[in-house]
Formats: C-alpha cells, sequence, structure tokens
C-alpha cells in the first residue's frame, strides 16, 4: 500500500502487479475450472479484495503502469479500482453462464500493510472518528470477503463492491473516503479496455 516507486522483474508497477496483474493471471489460469466446477446450486464466484483506496484513483488506462506520473496513493487506486472492473467484467461476461464476479472493501485493519504510510498520516487515521468506525480486526474483516464467497444471499448474484457484509451503495453526500463505491467504480466501457489490456500485458489469448 502507497510503496515507493518499483518495478517487477517484468517491468510491471508494483502495486499493479500484486493488487491486480497477479488475480488476472491466476483467474484466467483458474477460469476453465471455475466454469467446469459451476453448479446450479452453487454457481462459482470470483472474488476481488480491492480497497476504499480505490477512490484515489479511477484505472489509468493509457499508462497503467503510471510511468512518469509515480504517485504512491494514485498507484494504489489505480490497481484496486482495477480489481473491481475485473470482477465486474466477469459477471458482464459470464453471469449467465454461472460465473459471478464480486469485489470488496474488508476494512480497516492495522497489519503490516501499512508500513510504507506516512506516521502523520496513521496518526490522523487513529484520531479520525469515521476512520475508528471502519477500523475491523483481522477476523472482522475477513468477514465480507467470506460473505462473498460462501453467503447464500450473493448466489447466483455479482458485479457489486461490497462492505460490512452488504452491498455498498455510492458515497453518501458528505461521505468520507472510507464509506462507498466511488462513482468510477462502474464504467463498463473502461471494463471492457482494461480486460483486453490484461490479457495483452499478460500475453494471454481469450
Amino acid at each position: 500500500m502507497a510503496c515507493p516507486e518499483t518495478k517487477t522483474a517484468d517491468g510491471f508497477e508494483s502495486q499493479l502487479a500484486i493488487n491486480y496483474l497477479g488475480h488476472f493471471l491466476l483467474y484466467k489460469l483458474l477460469e476453465q475450472t471455475l466454469f467446469s466446477s459451476s453448479t446450479p446450486d452453487f454457481s462459482s464466484r470470483v472474488v476481488n479484495v480491492s480497497s476504499a483506496g480505490h477512490h484515489m484513483s479511477t484505472v489509468v488506462l493509457d499508462n497503467i503502469n503510471l510511468d512518469g506520473e509515480y504517485e504512491a496513493w494514485k498507484a494504489y487506486g489505480n490497481a484496486k479500482a482495477a480489481c473491481i472492473w475485473m470482477t465486474n467484467k466477469i459477471e458482464r461476461r459470464y453471469g449467465s453462464k454461472g460465473l459471478h464476479g464480486l469485489s470488496l472493501m474488508p476494512g480497516g485493519i492495522a497489519t503490516g500493510l501499512q508500513r510504507h504510510v506516512d506516521p502523520e498520516m496513521l496518526k490522523q487515521w487513529g484520531s479520525s472518528e469515521a476512520t475508528q468506525k471502519y477500523g475491523k480486526s483481522p477476523a472482522q474483516g475477513a468477514a465480507t470477503t467470506m460473505t462473498a464467497a460462501f453467503g447464500k444471499e450473493w448466489e447466483g448474484k455479482g458485479g457489486v463492491y461490497l462492505e460490512d457484509c452488504q452491498e455498498a451503495g455510492p458515497v453518501p453526500e458528505g461521505g468520507t473516503l472510507a464509506v462507498g463505491a466511488a462513482p468510477h467504480a462502474f464504467d463498463p466501457e473502461g471494463e471492457k479496455k482494461l480486460w483486453i489490456l490484461s490479457l495483452k500485458m499478460l500475453n494471454l489469448s481469450e
């Protein structure tokens, strides 16, 4: 999260590679198994752990590695928005075939993920009433992921962004970064372009 700029061995911006491209590659490797294991009683699901950090940036399709314009939080938002777009696209493409996609915000959980965050920002988060309300233990943070993966209420459904074990609506008026789906979280045309770009970046075919 919000780490200094680095590249992977294959030249991808690290936050994008870790938070999105690896997920997309794993999905493609499992895609046919997901189709074959889907049943009328329990459809296959792809669940991406995104973040409220997706508010920081939409997916930068024309420079997805942020070459020459890297900023730590923008890069994190770029990757986490891509996670949402990926699962939205899975739902649009394959929902009718028994394969569904959901994304989620697990909550604010104090882990090593924050090791690159500025200490002053961490202090602000700790003193913010909104952030405190959104804080969770690791077990509480896992609950929304488990709900997305196994909850009966999401059987046969997808294309949604969850938080607190339920669908997150749009950011409420006067809301904070920690709550709701950003306006750019749902973009059918952008999702289509990202899918094509991801295949190209990873040298994959449909």
